[in-house]
C-alpha cells in the first residue's frame, strides 16, 4: 500500500520539477538533498530539457577573428564567453598558434627589453595606477600599527596584492612586525613554570608553528621528564608497567586499556620501561599451542581456517608456525 503522504510528495516534486527550478532550488524546497532528489526523479521516470546550452563554437569562427587582428580577450568579448575558457577551446579544436596580433606584440616588447638592458635602462613601474591611492596615509598609518597586508585588503574589499602593488608604486617598504616581537620575556616566564607549547600558544593568541621557531631563537630548553604530557594513557601508567613487566604482549595491553598497540609501544617508550629478558617469547593468543595447529596444518587446513578457531589473523598463525619452524632447524 502506497500512503496518501508519499503520492502528495510525488506530486509535488513532479509539480516543482516541471517549473523553471533547478535541482539545487528544488532540493532546498523539499529540504533534502540533491542526491535523494535526483533517485526519486529517476524513480518517477521524470524528464525535460536541459535549462542550460552549451555555446557551440567552431574552429573557422575563431580563425576568421584571428584573421581581423584581435587579441585573445577581444575574441572572447565577441564570442561571449571567457578567455580562459577560449584557450581550452582552442587547445581542443587543434588551435596552438596564438593570434598575429599577439605575437607582434610579443616581438614589439622582447625588442623593447633587449634595447633597454643594453642601454642599462631598468624596466618602468608596470603598476600605473592604484585604486587605493586615496586611501595612502590612511593604509600606512595601520600598516605602520602592525596590521598585515590581508586585513588592509579585507577593510577595504580588495586583493591583498592590491596593497602590495601600491607599496610598490611609492616605493614603500613596511618593516615586518611579527606577531610574537616584544613578548619574550612572557615566553620565557610560561615556558619556565612548565607550561606545554600548546599551552603558551592558546595564552598568547597564536599557533604552535609560530612559536617553536621563537622559542629555538631564545634558547629555551627544558629536560624531556619536565616536559607535560597530555595523554589519556596516563591514568593507566601503573597497569602498563605491570602487565609489561609479566610480558603481555602490546596487543594485549591494547585491549586491556582500551588503545591500539602502537600508542601502547610509544607509551612504554616514554616511561622508559624494558622487559628483564628482551628475548623473552611474548604470550599471544596461541601461546602454548603450537602442538594444535601442527596438527591442524597437517590436516590441510588454511591459515585462515585455524586463525577462524582461535580468533586471530591469518598471518599471525603463519608467523607462528614459521617461528615453530625455525625453532626446530637451529636445535636440529
Amino acid at each position: 500500500m502506497i500512503s496518501t503522504a508519499s503520492l502528495s510528495t510525488n506530486s509535488h516534486i513532479i509539480q516543482l520539477y516541471a517549473s523553471d527550478l533547478t535541482l539545487e532550488q528544488i532540493a532546498e524546497k523539499l529540504s533534502i538533498g540533491k542526491t535523494t532528489l535526483c533517485n526519486k526523479i529517476n524513480e518517477l521516470g521524470l524528464q525535460r530539457e536541459p535549462r542550460l546550452k552549451r555555446k557551440y563554437i567552431s574552429k573557422e569562427e575563431i580563425l576568421s577573428l584571428e584573421d581581423k587582428g584581435y587579441t585573445y580577450r577581444e575574441i572572447a568579448q565577441k564570442l561571449d564567453i571567457h578567455p580562459a575558457n577560449l584557450l581550452i577551446k582552442r587547445k581542443k579544436l587543434g588551435i596552438y598558434n596564438p593570434p598575429q596580433k599577439v605575437l607582434e606584440q610579443q616581438a614589439k616588447a622582447l625588442k623593447v627589453r633587449t634595447e633597454n638592458k643594453k642601454a642599462g635602462i631598468k624596466p618602468e613601474n608596470k603598476h600605473k595606477y592604484n585604486c587605493l591611492e586615496i586611501y595612502l596615509d590612511e593604509i600606512l598609518e595601520l600598516l605602520y600599527a602592525g596590521i598585515s597586508k590581508a586585513e588592509v585588503a579585507r577593510r577595504y574589499n580588495v586583493n591583498p596584492q592590491t596593497v602590495h602593488n601600491l607599496l610598490a608604486l611609492y616605493e614603500i617598504k613596511i618593516p615586518v612586525v611579527k606577531k610574537l616581537d616584544g613578548k619574550e620575556n612572557t615566553i620565557k616566564r610560561l615556558f619556565n613554570n612548565g607550561l606545554s607549547i600548546q599551552e603558551i600558544a592558546n595564552k598568547l593568541g597564536c599557533s604552535a608553528s609560530i612559536l617553536i621557531p621563537k622559542i629555538k631563537e631564545l634558547n629555551l630548553s627544558r629536560p624531556l621528564s619536565d616536559i607535560k604530557i597530555n595523554s589519556r594513557l596516563a591514568k593507566d601508567e601503573r597497569l602498563i608497567k605491570k602487565m609489561y613487566e609479566q610480558g603481555c604482549s602490546l596487543q594485549e595491553i591494547g585491549e586491556k586499556v582500551n588503545a591500539h598497540p602502537v600508542w601502547i609501544g610509544v607509551k612504554i617508550r616514554k616511561m622508559g620501561l624494558t622487559r628483564a629478558n628482551k628475548h623473552a617469547e611474548y604470550k599471544t593468543k596461541l601461546f602454548g599451542l603450537d602442538k594444535e595447529i601442527i596438527k591442524m596444518r597437517k590436516k590441510g587446513m588454511t591459515y585462515k581456517e585455524i586463525g577462524q578457531v582461535y580468533g586471530v589473523a591469518p598471518n599471525t598463525v603463519m608467523y607462528r608456525l614459521r617461528k615453530l619452524e625455525n625453532k626446530r632447524s637451529c636445535n636440529a
